[in-house]
């Protein structure tokens, strides 16, 4: 008589298939964590790019204000108070300045729709950097005028490693920064 061969899989080689599924598994897990986190920054970054842009087209339509080397500010400064962005420099440009109804059902100077504009602006951004600042700096000298708006945040993502994230806070917040130049 034969004896029999053994078939199946021992203990120990179910063991090193499971170790090696389960090592490929965790690293489909990191992927779909970096893309989630990605496809969030880049959903952020867009629609600061869009309400960066919509206060551009506000600055060439009151171009009486923004144009004017005699008026434009130099730089303007806003950040997170509250639920919006407020003006702290120049307060000129403050929300104290939009008269009631934001300049949408009255007749408003040029210097109260750059407020209503930088307003809007601010209230809109909040919503998608609610720590964000914002600096408005504008070259009057030598004429046209031309404005540079920039926009900085702090975005928490995931890190492929521990190398990339902050070595002095241990976490992985990024400073992201998105700029524009305007010519109003």
């Amino acid at each position: 008589m034969k004896p029999e061969q053994q078939r199946g899989f021992s203990l120990i080689e179910v063991m090193v298939a499971v170790a090696i599924i389960a090592v490929g598994l965790l690293g489909l897990a990191k992927v779909d964590a970096m893309s989630i986190s990605e496809g969030h920054v880049s959903s952020v970054r867009s629609v600061v790019a869009m309400d960066v842009s919509s206060l551009a087209a506000a600055m060439h339509s009151n171009a009486t204000f923004w144009a004017d080397t005699s008026n434009a500010p130099a730089t303007v400064q806003m950040a997170a108070q509250g639920k919006t962005l407020s003006v702290s420099n120049p307060s000129t440009l403050s929300a104290a300045a939009v008269p009631s109804g934001a300049c949408q059902n009255s007749v408003c100077t040029p210097v109260q729709m750059a407020a209503a504009d930088l307003a809007t602006f601010g209230t809109a951004l909040y919503q998608a950097v609610p720590l964000g600042t914002v600096t408005i700096t504008c070259n009057t000298v030598p004429a046209p005028v031309s404005c540079s708006i920039a926009v900085s945040w702090q975005e928490s993502s995931v890190a492929i490693n521990g190398s990339i994230l902050n070595a002095a806070s241990g976490n992985s917040s990024v400073l992201q920064t998105y700029s524009m130049m305007v010519q109003p």
